[in-house]
């Protein structure tokens, strides 16, 4: 399998901070601008997302 065979080789991750138990649920918007998560803990949050310069 070549490199340019690995489909999610340019993937940068990140995380984020400020639920105080386990996301349970995550979602983005059709942008790919914010993503929305929810915590058992009864909390849901959403995120803007900065795009990754290259």
């Amino acid at each position: 399998m070549g490199e340019s065979s690995i489909p999610f080789k340019n993937l940068h991750s990140r995380e984020y901070t400020g639920h105080k138990k386990k996301v349970h649920s995550v979602a983005w918007n059709c942008t790919g601008t914010k993503l929305a998560s929810g915590s058992v803990d009864q909390t849901a949050r959403v995120w803007h997302i900065e795009p990754h310069g290259h």
